[in-house]
């Protein structure tokens, strides 16, 4: 193989890497964490992306089904962030905690940048 067909193949290697698709794990960590969510709380915010009017938790303490916090009761929240120790689950279903809609579970020190949770436990 001369040096022409190795530089050749070299930069169609290059081109391709270049060209591949980004992985879902890749675009999600390209969304920055809020810098507006307080320790001990979980924050809710109306638009994706820690976006839009915020609401705080503080300090949750309870193992039942309940509406996420936002400003009208019955919105969904479109990101989450928890600065809470506790991991929470958030659910699609506008009628409880049903998993069968989908749902998310946000750990510690984490968020979801993009849903649409009606509940959370």
């Amino acid at each position: 193989m001369g040096p022409r067909l190795h530089r050749s193949l070299a930069a169609a290697v290059l081109i391709c890497a270049a060209l591949a698709p980004t992985s879902a794990a890749s675009a999600a960590d390209s969304v920055q964490a809020p810098d507006d969510c307080a320790a001990e709380m979980v924050c809710f915010y109306t638009q994706p992306n820690y976006q839009g009017r915020r609401f705080d938790y503080h300090n949750p303490e309870f193992a039942t089904c309940g509406y996420v916090e936002t400003i009208h009761v019955g919105e969904p929240t479109r990101s989450v962030w928890n600065n809470d120790d506790t991991d929470w689950d958030f659910f699609a279903s506008r009628h409880g905690c049903w998993p069968h809609a989908g749902s998310w579970n946000v750990r510690s020190g984490q968020g979801q940048a993009s849903m649409e949770a009606w509940f959370w436990k």
